[in-house]
Formats: structure tokens, C-alpha cells, sequence
């Protein structure tokens, strides 16, 4: 009977530190054997009950009720160790939290107990533009929130996506954060905060509670396993041990930490001890990093979940012990971000509905169509002679920053990670996805030649007749095409691997590529520019010598400009037993009569921000995978790591991958860039449909998921 009760007590004493990432919120993807758990751990409970009954009972008791009161608290102690097993086994998944809030656990011998999953994150239920004075309405979406719980006056809100993006993007963050005056509590699962400052935030946007670090921090340099002191505030809401805390700090950083303990030492701060990082592999430390009491913050993010169970004993539950939501333990998740768990910050689907000047712009009718509703995109539609280009993006905020996205032109920052479905139909002549620097081009620009489809309007001029002799009429103009520094991911199914010159005798020369052979092999290839001389047997409407033709040989400037990647994915059966595929075969494996596609698609640009020492020049490696479906849907890939371009993609090694260096004179023209598609077709057609086609911008601290068990 001893051990019982030591063993009963134990449950007191339990210590999550499964801590979770910063802006955290449960999804559904990680299956636990909730049902199996539930029968093994009532078996256990059961065999407890009928231990703890022969040492409550009335003979070894002075009071009945005394001993139901002690037996509820065991109750609630034993809701408590459950909960715990259930949230850590299934990845703190959406099933097992629902279950656990909604269910009552029953013993055969009269106990029970139910369990509060109280999650410390909030949602805004609209959208919410406050002035200073405003009242800011806000959800709990998960749990309840405890009787005792109240967020203080001098803590601060903030909406934590946009404060994020405003602060690694250099933005303003301050619309995005408001100290508190008065808390209202109106209803278990929702509450309203008067604010002292203006604050913004969208409907479902996560809303966390933060407070300043205390003044003698600032400036500090903090390590692993050091304390943190913030102000008093911290002591209302924040978790008693085991916190999972954001952090933005004076680098101009947002990174994610824990702490082992709350201790409050003074009527004016709290500590926070023994701080450590992430340990699961994918997430960057933050140490060692400074902080500033007037400018930073210590957010408590969304990870953080108290458990607060109820133990019931007796006829009709007669006798109820409820630990409370101060001293009930606290546990967070450490996993990485379920897959799809952020929203990208661009998709088709999001411009086609709020900006009608969606730029498309193309040679012939038909060539480019864009479904209104879906914002599926579809090139070439069979229409022989013809190209063009359609380039995403009006006037967007991203984040906190402002016109992010100005007139379709974005800030290339640290660069992208963009996700398409692909299903392509036909013989020629290509496409590519194109990153377009925004200094030299707008939403006009688009390159092509009527004459020539191997150009796929990523080269060339964009003329509509194939001879100065019918005259000069330019699809954007003036002539230009697309100006470098440039760069694309090409789909090639036509090659034009004929070596000669552009000119000769100031007669344009088509078919003049540095493709891949046999000439009908399927390829994929990384596109730059070459010299940027112009070429006399192509001029502009001012009679200038375009460059933009050189770009179609890639590799023929030399010098200093990028080389492209004269190569093909699928070039060895091995490679197509590895990621199993079934393709016709390795030559023709993109439009295969029988086996084409679909295809999954996603590349990521990373872009320096500093110099080379050396060479004084800035990186930008592009990295490209792509995969057979499954399916026409593509339904084995929707809600993968593969698809989530929230997250850096480290599981599986890209199909193709080039580091190319720029001068910082064509580094500064790519501050901002145009994103978009160009294609091209000569007597040879196509039917290239690019859906679910996504893009987000890189941010430093993003995690990296390092194993796929989606692949392939």
C-alpha cells in the first residue's frame, strides 16, 4: 500500500520539457494510437482505483468525505499523467486535444476526471484596424481559459506573423504590437483587451502575449543556460516552468528559446531560467544574442499549454479536486512545424481575387489564360508562333512591411521558395519560371521572337514578325525584352542545340542554343544572360542592337556572367528507380506518351545579403526537385513537406542545384524582382497547366526539415 501511495503522489512531481516552436498552433498529421493508448491507460487506472479503495475506506479513515476529497485529487493527478502521455505520443496532434477537452474518463470503482488542454495563444476573430484607446477582440481556440487567468495592464499584444516579417525584413512593427490597459473576460473561450496604442491584425492571425525584458538586461549578451530577467507582468500569465518563448532581439532577429522555470524576484521583474534553443534537428540556435528593454520583446508563443485536469469521486462524481490553471504543469511541443502549417505569402489564387491588374501579356490570343477562380495558370494552349509572359502580384503588404510588393515588383530580401503542379502537353517550345530583376523591368516586360519559340519570351526582344523587313512592332513597346540580371528554371522538351553564331551577315539565326542532346530529350536547365553587347541583325525601336539575344545561348558571354546548366533530370535509370518514376523512357520522360506527369515542382533562390571578402560579389544558389504524382491531383503531395514553402527543404538532395555570383551593381538591381512564367511556341505546340503554384519569402530562423517521409 505504501508503494501505491508513493506511486499515486509521483504524479505531482511531473516535468514536461517538450518544448514547442515559436507561433505554434496544433494541426492535424501526427496520428496517435489515442484508442489504444486510452484502453492500456485505464487498464492502469482501474488497477490503481481498486488499489487506492482498501486504504480510503471508512475503516482506515476517520471521514468518507475526507477520503473521497483525497481520492478526487488522485483522480485529477492521474487525468494529469494521461494527458501528458496522450499530447507527447501523438505530436500534441488536433485529435488527441480534442479528445481530451471533450471526454469524461470513468473508472469502474466511481472515479473519474476530465482534463482542460488550455492553449496560451489567440486568434482575432476579423479584421481589426484599432486606433490607441481601441478594443481588441480575441478568441482562445484551444481549451478553456482557467477562472484565475488575466493578461495585466502593461503586457503587450502582438500579432505575431507581421511583427516577425517586420522585424527580420526591416519594417515597422510597431501597428503590430499594443501595451494592454484593461483585460475583460467574456466568455470561457473568448476575451477583449482596451489597448494603450494603435494595432492591426487579420482575421485567424495568431495574437500572443509578450512583455519587455527588464532594463538591466539590455545590451547583455546571453548564453546558453543563462537567465533572462523581464518585467513583472510575466508573473500573470506566463507559464510556471517549462516556457516556450520568441524573442526579438537587437540583430534584428526573431528566435525561439525556453526557460526552465518563472522565478519572481522583486516587485518590479521575474527571471527566466537556464534558457536553451530547439533541440530537434531543423531549427537554428539563436545564441548568443543581446537584448534592448525599449525596443524587444519576450513573446510568449502559441506552443505553450497548460493541463489542468478535474478528479471526481463518489456517486455523481459527488467529491470534484480541480487543480488549478496557476499551478497546473505546463508542457510544450518540440516537433517541427507540421507540413502546410503556414500560409505562403503568395499564390495565384490570392492576386486573382484581390488585384484585377494580374499582368498576362502575349503575342496571340489564347496563349495565356488564367483561371479567375482557381488562379490555375495555363501556357500556350496548342496556338502555334506565338509567347508571352504573366508576372504575379499587384501592391501587396507582406507581412509588416508595407507595400512589400509594389506594382508586382517584390523585395528579393534573402530570397524565395515557390511550390507549382505541372502538367504539360505537347512538343515545344518550353517555359521557364523567371525571377526578373525590378531596377530594368515592370509588368510589360516580356521578351520572345516570332520567329523564334526557342526563345520562350525569356530572350529576345519580343517582336511580333520574324524580319525587320514586315517592320518593327514590339510586344512591350519599345523593344527591350527582358533585361538583365535575370534568372529562370526552364522545361524544355524541344532542343535547338545547333552551334553558330546569332548573325550572319545581319540575318538572324534561329535554333542557336546551348541544349542538352539527343535534339528531342527532355530537359530541365537553369537560364541566366550572356554578353550584354548587343547584336546587330536585332535591334530595338530606337535601332539599338538588342543584348537580350545573347541570352538565348546562355554560356556564350563569358566573363562575369552566370553559366547555365546544360544538363537533365532523369538521365540515368538510376535516378528514375531512386525517386520512382514511371516514365516512357529516360530521353523522353516529362511528355511520355504514357507516362507523363503530373509533376510536382519546387525550387528555392537564397539570396547573400553580404559581400564576398574577396571577390566583393553576392551569392544566389538555386536549388530545383521535382516529382511524379501519384495521381492526376497530385494527391500524394498536397500537405507534404515537399509543398510547404514555409519550411527550407534539406530531406532529399535537389535534382538540380547551381551557385551563381552577381556584381554588386547587378545585386542591387535584384532588390526587388518580378516573378512570373514565360513560354514560347514555334510549329511545334504546347499546353503547359502550372496549379497551386505558391511562393514565400525566405526568413532567417526558418526551420529545415532534414527527413521526408513522404518520399518519394
Amino acid at each position: 500500500m505504501l508503494s501505491n501511495i508513493s506511486f499515486a503522489f509521483l504524479f505531482r512531481d511531473v516535468v514536461v520539457s517538450n518544448h514547442a516552436r515559436a507561433g505554434k498552433k496544433i494541426r492535424p498529421g501526427h496520428k496517435g494510437s489515442i484508442l489504444i493508448s486510452l484502453l492500456v491507460t485505464m487498464t492502469i487506472l482501474s488497477a490503481l482505483g481498486a488499489a487506492m479503495l482498501p486504504m480510503f475506506s471508512s475503516s482506515t479513515m476517520s471521514s468518507t468525505s475526507s477520503n473521497d476529497a483525497r481520492k478526487a485529487l488522485y483522480m485529477a493527478e492521474s487525468g494529469l499523467r494521461y494527458a501528458l502521455s496522450e499530447l507527447r505520443n501523438s505530436g500534441f496532434s488536433t485529435n488527441a486535444v480534442n479528445e481530451l477537452n471533450s471526454t469524461t474518463y470513468s473508472l469502474d470503482d466511481g472515479g473519474t476526471f476530465t482534463v482542460n488542454v488550455f492553449g496560451t495563444e489567440f486568434e482575432s476573430p476579423s479584421d481589426q484596424n484599432l486606433s490607441a484607446g481601441g478594443t481588441l477582440s480575441l478568441v482562445a481556440p484551444i481549451g478553456k481559459m482557467p477562472e484565475e487567468f488575466s493578461i495585466p495592464a502593461g503586457a503587450f499584444v502582438v500579432n505575431l506573423k507581421s511583427f516577425r516579417d517586420a522585424v527580420v525584413f526591416e519594417g515597422t512593427p510597431d501597428p503590430f504590437t499594443a501595451q494592454v490597459q484593461i483585460f475583460q473576460r467574456t466568455s470561457d473561450t473568448s476575451l477583449t483587451l482596451s489597448l494603450n496604442d494603435p494595432f492591426t491584425v487579420y482575421q485567424d492571425d495568431l495574437v500572443c502575449l509578450a512583455v519587455r525584458p527588464f532594463p538591466s538586461q539590455t545590451g547583455v549578451l546571453v548564453n546558453p543556460g543563462d537567465d533572462l530577467e523581464v518585467d513583472i507582468e510575466a508573473k500573470d500569465f506566463f507559464p510556471k516552468q517549462n516556457g516556450s518563448i520568441y524573442i526579438s532581439d537587437t540583430a534584428g532577429r526573431m528566435m525561439h528559446y525556453f526557460y526552465d522555470q518563472r522565478e519572481e524576484i522583486s516587485s518590479e521583474k521575474v527571471r527566466l531560467t537556464n534558457l536553451s534553443a530547439p533541440t530537434a534537428a531543423g531549427f537554428p540556435s539563436g545564441f548568443p544574442f543581446r537584448v534592448d528593454s525599449g525596443t524587444d520583446y519576450v513573446i510568449l508563443t502559441g506552443g505553450n499549454y497548460r493541463i489542468i485536469p478535474t478528479g471526481s469521486w463518489g456517486a455523481d462524481a459527488a467529491v470534484s479536486y480541480a487543480i488549478s490553471g496557476e499551478t497546473a504543469t505546463s508542457a510544450s511541443d518540440e516537433s517541427l512545424p507540421y507540413p502546410t502549417e503556414s500560409i505562403p505569402d503568395f499564390s495565384p489564387q490570392e492576386v486573382v481575387a484581390s488585384h484585377s491588374d494580374l499582368e498576362k501579356t502575349s503575342s496571340k490570343e489564347g496563349v495565356i489564360v488564367v483561371d479567375q477562380g482557381s488562379g490555375e495558370v495555363t501556357l500556350g494552349g496548342d496556338v502555334s508562333s506565338a509567347f508571352g509572359a504573366v508576372w504575379f502580384g499587384g501592391t501587396n503588404n507582406i507581412g509588416g512591411i508595407a507595400d512589400f510588393c509594389t506594382d508586382g515588383k517584390c523585395q528579393f530580401n534573402y530570397g524565395v521558395r515557390t511550390f507549382f503542379k505541372l502538367y504539360y502537353d505537347g512538343t515545344g517550345d518550353g517555359f521557364t519560371l523567371a525571377f526578373i530583376n525590378g531596377e530594368d523591368n515592370d509588368k510589360s516586360s516580356v521578351g520572345g521572337d516570332a520567329g523564334a519559340g526557342e526563345l520562350m519570351a525569356y530572350a529576345g526582344d519580343s517582336r511580333r514578325w520574324s524580319s525587320d523587313e514586315m517592320g518593327r512592332d514590339f510586344l512591350d513597346g519599345t523593344g527591350s525584352g527582358l533585361i538583365s540580371p535575370k534568372m529562370a528554371l526552364e522545361f524544355d522538351t524541344y532542343t535547338n542545340a545547333v552551334v553558330g553564331s546569332i548573325c550572319s551577315n545581319l540575318a538572324f539565326q534561329n535554333s542557336r542554343r546551348n541544349d542538352p542532346t539527343p535534339s528531342d530529350k527532355d530537359f530541365l536547365q537553369y537560364v541566366f544572360w550572356g554578353s550584354k553587347a548587343g547584336w546587330a541583325c536585332r535591334t530595338n525601336a530606337a535601332g539599338i542592337p538588342s543584348p537580350t539575344y545573347d541570352d538565348n545561348q546562355h554560356d556564350a558571354g563569358g566573363g562575369d556572367n552566370p553559366l547555365n546548366i546544360k544538363t537533365n533530370k532523369y538521365g540515368t535509370d538510376a535516378d528514375l528507380i531512386a525517386d520512382g518514376v514511371t516514365v516512357d523512357n529516360t530521353t523522353n520522360w516529362l511528355n511520355g506518351s504514357i507516362t507523363k506527369g503530373p509533376w510536382a515542382v519546387r525550387v528555392e533562390v537564397t539570396r547573400s545579403t553580404v559581400a564576398d571578402e574577396v571577390s566583393g560579389k553576392y551569392e544566389y544558389t538555386l536549388k530545383t526537385w521535382i516529382r511524379q504524382c501519384d495521381d492526376l491531383n497530385c494527391d500524394n503531395i498536397d500537405g507534404t513537406y515537399f509543398a510547404d514553402t514555409s519550411i527550407e527543404y534539406g530531406a532529399q538532395p535537389p535534382h538540380l542545384e547551381q551557385t551563381i555570383e552577381l556584381s554588386a551593381e547587378d545585386h542591387g538591381k535584384f532588390d526587388t524582382f518580378l516573378f512570373g512564367l514565360t513560354e514560347a511556341t514555334g510549329g511545334a505546340v504546347q499546353t503547359a497547366t502550372i496549379s497551386n503554384l505558391q511562393l514565400s519569402f525566405i526568413r532567417p530562423g526558418d526551420a529545415v526539415i532534414s527527413s521526408d517521409p513522404n518520399w518519394p
